[in-house]
């Protein structure tokens, strides 16, 4: 009746992979915004907002896996690497912000 009784069994392999998935896109699509920057290409720019989504994903998704099996490094990856992400990113915006606040 309480608690939550849809958890994937941790015999699974495939289990706490998702976090890591999730943390591998946001990679990839990071560095595909990061090359629309550079070549002027508009709509490779706004994928960044997607692996903003898939960084904080990958974080929520980690710490659920590792509630399930706090020995999974996959999902321990996966957590981290999400948590970072959207913390660089938090200090981007904050720099962009600070940036162009003192040039008006």
């Amino acid at each position: 009746m309480f608690g939550n009784n849809n958890q994937q069994p941790t015999s699974d392999p495939e289990f706490g992979q998702r976090a890591f998935l999730y943390a591998m896109f946001t990679l990839g699509l990071w560095v595909v915004a990061i090359i629309g920057s550079w070549t002027g290409i508009e709509i490779l720019r706004y994928i960044g907002y997607a692996s903003i989504a898939l960084g904080v994903l990958a974080f929520i998704t980690g710490n659920k896996e590792l509630a399930a099996d706090p020995s999974n490094k996959k999902a321990k990856i996966g957590k981290w690497i999400g948590l970072i992400f959207v913390l660089l990113q938090l200090l981007g915006a904050v720099v962009v912000i600070a940036f162009y606040s003192f040039m008006v």
